[in-house]
């Protein structure tokens, strides 16, 4: 009986063990799977993360090299004259070309800077079921420029209603105008107002480069040729003498009268010819009555007493003389040569000008310190021959106008410099045979008439300025 039961109680035995092991043994096979499905989430999570953020970064960088060309693009444009109107076109194409045609983009102007800033939406590829908000990289860069210096030979500052620019008569053969750079060279040689640009009648001329107007611009007669292009609606014409220190003269100036009735003036500050000349006892014959006329700076007079009237007046350069006060205006209207011996800068301020009407045999001849190898301190006073420095601007309205330089009459008109007034009036007219200027002419306003060949060029110092443009952020 004993032997018998043995087996089926170990058996019992068993079983009641292996119940009790299951009932105690942990549940380890569940919670890995719930482990493992919510280290997934999180672990898409970051490569979605990883793969959005460096699509982000790539698109940071492209839309970085959006903003530094579109910025280079629009300093570019305005350093050669371009207006920002124009100069914004051309960069908002350059980033929509560039990919980035549904990008919102900025540009703001300040002086010679210009700022772009291109803000661009980029599509979540994974981060989205995560994130609702915007996903946008935004960039900002800003250039600077220096303007090119176009080698103008005439230029009106005046912006309008100022005339600007207005050629009258120079009918050919008898008259005509001729604007080009020393040496000649291709596309060399420039008018540029920051008006308009007028023809009146039929003038003939030859503009070796371009004809540029910010204002209108008339038809272009066919007996007007030009090398470059001829339009209206450009960028701002700069001042190239802009920023030029003013000579002061400290000395007082003196005048002799030499055995042949001739003035020498010495360089130096002129405030009244009258005071200035030295007044010898009149004599019969002497010039100092009614019959000697009008005077350089009216020095002549028509009372019976001061220095007779000279038979040519002299400036002794080089150097630069000072004319300060409506008293010492070079104001000619009879047959009395005027010009220099060496490089000379005529300085012209509070309302003193200069007033050339001359006679048959009346002659202005002025070279500046550049065309004669003399040097008076400063670059661009080596440039200018005369420079009228006056205020108010000038109104443009002819001769009554008193600020207004007028340079015209039959006798040779010879300047060698260039002819400075920027808020004068220049009338530059004549009937003579010629009229030289060898430098530019820049005025407030310019009219250029008459029957006389004008010849106005640019010297080749003025020709070598080229603008750069800048990243500098």
């Amino acid at each position: 009986m004993r032997n018998r039961c043995r087996p089926g109680m170990l058996k019992l035995r068993g079983l009641a063990t292996g119940v009790a092991g299951a009932l105690h043994r942990p549940a380890h096979t569940g919670q890995t799977m719930v482990l493992f499905a919510l280290m997934a989430v999180v672990l898409f999570g970051f490569l979605g993360l990883a793969a959005d953020a460096g699509y982000l970064i790539s698109e940071r960088r492209g839309v970085q090299n959006a903003a530094d060309a579109a910025a280079l693009v629009a300093a570019r444009l305005r350093s050669r004259g371009a207006t920002e109107e124009a100069a914004t076109a051309a960069a908002l194409a350059y980033v929509a070309d560039n990919e980035y045609d549904g990008a919102t983009v900025d540009i703001e102007y300040n002086d010679y800077r210009v700022t772009v800033s291109v803000r661009q939406e980029v599509p979540p590829f994974f981060i989205g079921v995560l994130y609702t908000g915007d996903w946008v990289t935004e960039a900002t860069a800003t250039a600077t420029w220096t303007p090119i210096q176009t080698p103008y030979a005439l230029i009106a500052l005046g912006h309008d209603p100022a005339p600007g620019i207005t050629f009258s008569g120079l009918n050919a053969p008898q008259g005509g105008i001729t604007i080009q750079c020393d040496p000649p060279m291709q596309n060399c040689g420039s008018i540029g107002s920051n008006s308009d640009v007028t023809f009146n009648g039929n003038p003939s001329g030859y503009i070796g480069g371009n004809i540029s107007a910010v204002g209108a611009l008339d038809s272009v007669p066919s007996s007007f040729q030009y090398g470059g292009i001829a339009a209206g609606g450009q960028g701002d014409i700069l001042d190239p003498f802009a920023g030029t220190p003013k000579p002061e003269c400290k000395d007082k100036g003196k005048i002799t009268i030499d055995d042949q009735g001739r003035w020498h003036l010495s360089p130096g500050l002129y405030t009244d010819f009258q005071a200035s000349a030295p007044t010898p006892t009149p004599t019969p014959g002497d010039g100092g009555g009614k019959g000697g006329g009008k005077g350089s700076g009216n020095g002549g007079g028509s009372g019976g007493s001061g220095a007779p009237n000279p038979k040519e007046v002299i400036f002794e350069g080089p150097g630069i003389f000072c004319f300060s006060g409506e008293k010492a205006s070079l104001s000619v209207e009879n047959n009395i040569p005027h010009r220099s011996n060496g490089g000379v800068l005529l300085y012209f301020t509070d309302g003193a000008t200069i007033d050339f009407q001359s006679g048959d045999s009346s002659d202005l001849i002025v070279s500046s310190a550049d065309a004669t190898g003399d040097s008076l301190g400063n670059s661009n006073w080596n440039q200018m021959a005369i420079w009228v420095d006056n205020t108010p601007v000038s109104e443009c309205k002819g001769q009554g106008d008193k600020n207004t330089v007028r340079l015209e009459g039959k006798g040779e008109l010879d300047i060698q410099g260039a002819i400075y007034a920027p808020n004068s009036q220049i009338a530059l007219k004549g009937n003579s045979n010629s009229a030289t200027v060898g430098g530019p002419v820049v005025g407030h306003c310019v009219d250029i008439g008459g029957s006389v060949i004008f010849t106005i060029t640019v010297p080749e110092e003025l020709q070598t300025n080229q603008g750069q443009v800048y990243l500098i952020e």
